[in-house]
């Protein structure tokens, strides 16, 4: 919560989540020999994976966030947690500041309502595990998630409220594990854990059963909430537009007049290819993909995610890659843009500057949609920029697609001043429309609609099959739906379907 922000929850506390602009982990190592303990501070070592395996130091990191009391003191037991969160994940992949974020989020929110509850008298804090279960903080902690819950309407959601108790249940976890904090000062188990047995569809799509362990705080989400039949589960809630939808966007974003959010939606939807991918994409790839033979089907193969150009949804976290398939047709016009006179002007005030290695995509000040993990590498390399001071290639603003998000906005104003009728939709709703014509067109065609499947999940990137099933599930309910309608209709206007 930001400062002059009012809690939805009704807390009074203002502690909150902040970020350092620029921070240098160190590792503290305490000299406690002497009278007078002495500290010595060391760079922490990591390896970049994505340039091999030498170790690196003395990294800057970008908005690392830290948590600060109501008093403004910052809040050591969730600050600590997050710094060593950080070292132990450095140790085997480049680490998520996303991910460090959202647990800081939910760590803030939990300080919020201790601090909230101090304020009105109670006697609790974060190491608060007293002899009777009921009144440690953490249990209290979880009937507080419960009663906001019940409460109509609701201010939080099942699955943020299923988050929050898990990263409080982390943070007591690690923090013993670690020792951040002395085992004396926890006089009681902050909860009980127990192994349970889950079943579960592997990434072929076959059930089977493992052990978990799972905590007596722990809130779970039934698998009937995941189940329904009108959204497809990909990253999101998608729903795919139909074919008349989709041609009334096409026309609609021709006519708008911004011609990189035009050529950026026409890649989702010919590509299934996420925002983050199609953001990062580098001229130099459309370059190599003009030069490859296309498969049959009359497309050519981008490889993106770890060790490529072009960045991939979790490739920091799970070393991810995967592949995106484009019409050739779709190359030539991309290439086209790239080599206008508008994109060249866009490159003059780039961090890249004129080269291939640029983007494709840059709004008119020169800035990408998405910050890709390489030009967070490349600048701190002053061989990619002497255009640009040292201050200027490291404080810089880090684009998470916001722009795309106010072009979305606008866009279905243009639309909806046309087709008041029209749905609500959201960019990464084009990836799931691919999904669906690729789906209908295989059907259609009379192929197996299991193979297809097995050839969407490849070019969707899916982990597991079983996402990829819902487009075939979707696409076989809609057509369901489309031959009730011609029946019902033909009924009506006194034929019979055959």
């Amino acid at each position: 919560m930001g400062r002059g922000q009012k809690s939805k929850e009704g807390l009074t506390a203002k502690s909150r989540l902040s970020k350092i602009d620029f921070f240098n982990p160190k590792i503290v190592t305490w000299d406690l020999s002497s009278k007078t303990p002495t500290a010595t501070f060391r760079p922490i070592k990591y390896i970049d994976f994505r340039e091999g395996i030498i170790p690196q130091q003395e990294r800057l990191i970008r908005n690392f966030p830290m948590i600060f009391k109501d008093s403004g003191e910052p809040w050591d037991l969730g600050n600590l947690y997050l710094q060593r969160y950080f070292y132990e994940a450095a140790k085997t992949s480049e680490p998520s500041i996303k991910t460090l974020h959202s647990k800081a989020k939910h760590l803030s929110a939990y300080l919020r309502w201790i601090e909230s509850m101090q304020k009105v008298g109670h006697n609790i804090h974060d190491l608060h595990f007293p002899e009777d279960p009921d009144d440690r903080v953490t249990y209290v902690y979880k009937r507080y998630l419960q009663n906001l819950l019940r409460k109509t309407p609701q201010v939080i959601g099942l699955s943020t409220v299923k988050e929050r108790m898990s990263q409080v249940i982390q943070l007591y976890r690690k923090a013993l594990e670690w020792g951040l904090v002395e085992e004396s000062l926890i006089e009681n188990d902050p909860f009980k854990e127990f192994s349970v047995s889950v079943r579960y569809i592997n990434s072929k799509g076959i059930q089977a059963i493992m052990s978990a362990v799972t905590t007596d705080i722990s809130f779970r989400v039934s698998n009937s909430q995941d189940d329904d039949p009108n959204v497809i589960q990909d990253g999101d809630n998608l729903i795919p537009l139909n074919l008349n939808d989709q041609a009334i966007l096409l026309e609609s974003i021709s006519n708008y007049g911004n011609r990189v959010f035009e050529l950026m939606a026409h890649t989702a939807l010919r590509t299934g290819a996420r925002l983050q991918s199609i953001a990062t994409l580098r001229i130099s790839d459309l370059r190599d993909l003009s030069r490859k033979k296309p498969n049959k089907y009359g497309e050519v193969i981008l490889s993106i995610g770890a060790g490529c150009l072009t960045d991939l949804k979790g490739e920091m976290k799970y070393g991810k890659r995967s592949s995106l398939f484009f019409p050739v047709d779709l190359v030539i016009e991309l290439l086209g843009y790239a080599d206008s006179d508008s994109a060249k002007e866009k490159r003059k005030h780039s961090f890249y500057g004129e080269c291939d290695e640029n983007y494709l995509f840059l709004n008119t000040e020169g800035r990408p949609f998405y910050t890709s993990h390489k030009e967070l590498k490349d600048r701190s390399d002053p061989s990619y920029s002497k255009r640009l001071s040292l201050q200027d290639r490291v404080d810089f603003p880090i684009a998470e697609g916001q722009a795309i998000n106010t072009l979305m906005n606008r866009l279905k104003e243009f639309i909806g001043a046309q087709h008041p009728d029209f749905r609500d939709f959201k960019f990464h709703d084009l990836r799931a429309t691919y999904g669906m014509n690729f789906m209908r067109n295989w059907i259609n065609a009379g192929k197996n609609p299991n193979v297809g499947v097995g050839q969407l999940k490849v070019r969707l990137g899916h982990s597991s099959i079983q996402t990829t099933y819902q487009y075939l599930n979707y696409a076989s309910e809609v057509e369901e739906i489309n031959k009730l309608e011609d029946d019902h209709y033909a009924i009506l206007n006194g034929t019979f379907p055959t």
